[in-house]
């Protein structure tokens, strides 16, 4: 924990006099960590997964801008909250040291508001001093991501000038150019040396239980409660598909199916980049070229 003085009154004459100081505390985060991705990549149901293995007095802080002040940082009420007897919620602005600050940011171009800060960065923006940052690039293969964005749009979710740079009208190189760009952040990440980069696809996530525990190990905590993975949180609509039910993995792999004659997911099939890109990260997960043989054609 930070301790700083500042002279509160000096006074100077010919009597005793003294200075007068008083201490203000500045309290301490053990760890802060930040969460980038894309919409519909799965990102609210990892962060509560994140949080549930996680003990003491947490902040979750969803969907950031990066321009926000600490009077702005009310903890959102993910599930996990509900859901872990050791775990609690706590605002920014409460009086006590946190274990855990939870940041999301989602569809920033990669570059921007998403890269890691000084502690020092922390000590200006929110008051608090913190002891670890850790920042988390989840991705998730283009084919299911993209029938989830475009169904989320039919739900309603995301209306299309919600998507920003991402997709306008129908213009799906908008979409797949910052897919691509994400994915290059995620091997980046997974290229680093650092403990505190940590790339996480949601394919795996989704489907192993000993890639979770490496997600557990790379964050220093104990896979308490690995049953969280199966709420659909509320927070970021929930699940495009299904009203807030858990589906077996397999499904969360199939979603392409429902849009794979949409002109947009046949396009992408046709930049050699992207499916190079995913190749390199959901290759082992996925039969990416008969997905690819798929995609267009009716049966």
């Amino acid at each position: 924990m930070g301790i700083y003085g500042h002279p509160d009154q000096v006074g100077r004459s010919t009597g005793e006099k003294h200075s007068k100081t008083s201490q203000t505390t500045m309290h301490h985060i053990h760890k802060v960590i930040r969460v980038a991705g894309m919409k519909r990549n799965g990102n609210h149901g990892i962060v509560n997964w994140i949080l549930a293995q996680h003990r003491g007095n947490a902040t979750f802080c969803n969907a950031l801008h990066g321009s926000e002040s600490l009077s702005d940082l009310r903890s959102d009420p993910i599930e996990a909250f509900a859901h872990s007897q050791d775990l609690h919620k706590a605002d920014l602005t409460s009086s006590c040291d946190k274990e855990l600050l939870m940041l999301t940011y989602e569809d920033h171009r990669v570059g921007d508001v998403i890269e890691p800060r000084s502690s020092e960065y922390y000590e200006k923006w929110i008051d608090h001093s913190v002891n670890r940052e850790i920042n988390i690039s989840v991705l998730r293969d283009p084919f299911n991501f993209f029938a989830s964005r475009i169904q989320a749009e039919l739900n309603g979710t995301y209306p299309l000038e919600c998507w920003g740079h991402c997709f306008s009208k129908g213009d799906g190189a908008k979409l797949w150019s910052k897919w691509k760009s994400y994915a290059q952040r995620f091997i980046d990440f997974e290229a680093s040396r650092s403990r505190d980069l940590i790339a996480v696809s949601y394919n795996h996530w989704t489907v192993s239980l000993e890639y979770r525990k490496g997600i557990c190990q790379r964050l220093d905590v104990e896979l308490l409660n690995d049953e969280e993975r199966k709420i659909v949180t509320g927070w970021g609509a929930g699940s495009s598909f299904n009203e807030g039910i858990w589906q077996q993995p397999d499904t969360y792999m199939n979603r392409w199916r429902a849009y794979a004659d949409h002109e947009v997911l046949v396009e992408a099939t046709k930049d050699e980049e992207l499916m190079e890109l995913a190749r390199l990260i959901f290759g082992d997960m996925i039969a990416i070229d008969h997905l690819i043989d798929q995609i267009g054609r009716r049966k």
